[in-house]
C-alpha cells in the first residue's frame, strides 16, 4: 500500500490478507407460529 499526504510525503508499507472464499450452508428455520396447515410441514 502506498500513501500521500498534501505535501507530498509518502510511504509504503505491505499488506498481506487472506480472502475466504469458503461457502457455509445457510440454516432456515420456520417459526412454528408462521407454519400453516399441517404443522411441521414448513409450508
Amino acid at each position: 500500500m502506498k500513501a500521500t499526504d498534501n505535501a507530498g510525503n509518502t510511504v509504503t508499507e505491505t499488506l498481506h490478507f487472506t480472502i475466504d472464499t469458503t461457502l457455509s450452508t445457510p440454516v432456515i428455520v420456520l417459526d412454528s407460529a408462521d407454519d400453516t396447515g399441517i404443522q411441521g410441514d414448513n409450508m
